[in-house]
């Protein structure tokens, strides 16, 4: 099964100026500019696309540069080419979803890409990178594998004039700014009407994110499908399909696979851009080619759901006002409850992995605030969902244009100004379900059986399943740090995942490469290796052969 790219952005840079501009998408001409576009962008009243563009055109013609941007909204990548001014420029969508690269030499939607047209080596690495990449599976910030190929962030502005390249800032992309709506209703209710003409596929789980989404998107009367991904007898499929019978919208179920060979591992890897544990990626491709099957040309999901509730404060459970920030707590037991075990390393990163952790706590000081929720909040944004979630809308707009309302920078001001009850015991969520279909909230959630309805005896019902569940939550996280070990789900170990996993010849290849890089000690043995550290080692030694230029992995890039 071949991976379907939706289209490749790469403008080549010579000496500082633009020399050439290869695009694999659709090229927009409005007025005087040239729009080269990877994602979903829309500005509010147009539709999404070439309407939105039109607009921004206009502004771009009456207002400064930064002030027409900030209207933007969606998860894209735009490159534009002021005809009339002579000047062109690039950036991301102002939440910081849509990943794309850039090196003194090129720009470029695809890390994998941009490698394969410059000349880097496995010299070329970033040491801390790769530690952090072994530790999380994947990097943050703007940091990629590569020591001289750096990520777009949410505020980078680059531009050319008269071919100069600068980089700028945008100065308007932090969620402490006041937000253009003062609900989530008031922000669907204008945004669902632009959708009108678009094939609509919808996440639906048994929790009460998608939950959010799916039952706003059907209250404004939207045409749409629902998708989810399991087992037939999972209690998260089972859940799904009760609240889809509650209204027209047809639930479609894709099988997860059940295990993973040679092919789909290569395309997991290029899925994801080789900068992600091909282990988190793999069965959503599944999900999106049956998608594809069906006509669908927009995903819209819950993710960043958690900035809407408590999810991301429960190891401060119940003293959500604190002034003092625990970030090492929140870093031990939900960033960071296990590290790879250092003796697997040589000396070299032996040291490096040693003082992984500290480092990363120190870059997270940054994000300090006066209470401690709010400190958490910033953390789980910046560090977590721009480059988690950020990665895994990027990878699926390969398909079609995902979008993840949730996350747009307006609703994240909103809710980061909240007060703290409305996210307590899922307030926020419940409030809003219970008003747009009051049946459905009704309905028991993958969080403990509790339900979302704001009706008192529903409320106090669920009081007690909640400390339950957040206790199970955390109890969880607590027992990953002593334990020293993840605990996965049965399926795994129902269907042998990771003794099948252990057999293919990526993985033993992989284990050989980290070990002639002087990565890996010569004397760790794969069956020793933690289940919990394999599919990163494997993604990394898949980049790294990539980088290196094996022949047999630009051979397979070329037949894509």
């Amino acid at each position: 099964m071949k991976l379907l790219m939706k289209g490749l952005i790469l403008v080549i840079i010579n000496n500082d100026r633009v020399s050439d501009l290869k695009a694999y998408e659709e090229k927009f001409e409005v007025d005087g500019f040239e729009f080269y576009l990877n994602g979903f962008i829309y500005i509010d009243g147009c539709s999404p696309g070439m309407a939105s563009l039109k607009k921004f055109a206009e502004m771009l013609r009456v207002q400064s540069l930064r002030e027409a941007i900030s209207r933007l909204k969606g998860n894209y990548f735009l490159y534009v080419v002021d005809q009339q001014a002579q000047r062109q420029f690039a950036f991301i969508d102002n939440s910081g979803m849509y990943e794309s690269f850039y090196s003194s030499n090129h720009i470029s939607t695809s890390f994998l890409d941009l490698v394969r047209y410059e000349h880097f080596t496995s010299n070329d690495l970033d040491k801390y990178a790769v530690v952090e990449f072994l530790n999380l599976g994947g990097t943050h910030f703007d940091r990629t594998i590569l020591a001289t190929v750096k990520k777009f962030t949410a505020d980078d502005l680059m531009t050319f004039d008269n071919g100069v390249v600068t980089g700028l800032k945008k100065n308007r992309t932090h969620i402490e700014e006041a937000s253009d709506y003062q609900n989530i209703i008031d922000y669907f209710e204008a945004f669902a009407p632009q959708l009108k003409d678009r094939n609509i596929s919808v996440d639906l789980t048994g929790g009460i994110d998608s939950r959010l989404i799916f039952t706003i998107l059907d209250y404004f009367g939207l045409p749409f499908e629902a998708s989810v991904t399991g087992e037939k007898e999972d209690t998260d499929i089972k859940i799904a399909e009760t609240v889809s019978r509650q209204t027209e919208h047809q639930l479609y179920r894709t099988e997860r696979p059940s295990s993973l060979d040679e092919p789909s591992i290569h395309e997991a890897f290029y899925y994801g851009d080789g900068l992600f544990d091909v282990l988190r990626l793999y069965s959503a491709r599944q999900a999106h080619q049956d998608r594809l099957g069906r006509g669908i040309d927009l995903v819209i999901n819950g993710a960043g759901g958690e900035l809407y509730k408590d999810f991301w404060w429960m190891q401060d459970f119940p003293f959500y006002r604190r002034k003092a920030s625990n970030i090492k707590r929140l870093l031990d037991t939900r960033i960071l409850p296990i590290q790879m075990p250092g003796e697997y390393l040589t000396e070299d990163y032996r040291q490096r992995h040693a003082s992984f952790k500290n480092e990363l706590l120190e870059e997270l000081m940054v994000y300090q605030s006066e209470i401690n929720t709010e400190t958490y909040d910033k953390i789980h944004y910046y560090f977590n969902l721009q480059n988690n979630a950020g990665r895994i809308i990027t990878s699926a707009n390969q398909y079609f244009d995902v979008y993840s309302p949730l996350l747009e920078l307006e609703n994240i001001r909103m809710t980061h100004h909240l007060p703290k009850m409305t996210r307590f015991h899922n307030h926020f969520h419940r409030e809003v379900i219970t008003k747009v279909n009051p049946s459905i909230a009704k309905i028991k959630t993958t969080e403990g059986g509790m339900t979302v309805s704001s009706k008192p005896h529903y409320q106090i019902r669920d009081n007690i399943l909640y400390v339950a569940d957040r206790g199970k939550r955390l109890s969880k996280k607590v027992g990953q740090k002593v334990f020293k070990k993840t605990f996965f789900g049965e399926k795994y170990h129902r269907n042998h995942f990771f003794e099948h996993l252990r057999q293919l010849e990526t993985v033993h290849h992989s284990i050989d490469v980290l070990k002639e890089e002087g990565i890996l000690h010569p004397d760790v043995v794969l069956e020793n290796i933690p289940d919990a550290s394999l599919g990163k080692l494997m993604s990394l030694g898949m980049i790294i052969n990539y980088i290196n230029k094996n022949e047999s992995f630009i051979s397979y890039f070329n037949k894509r």
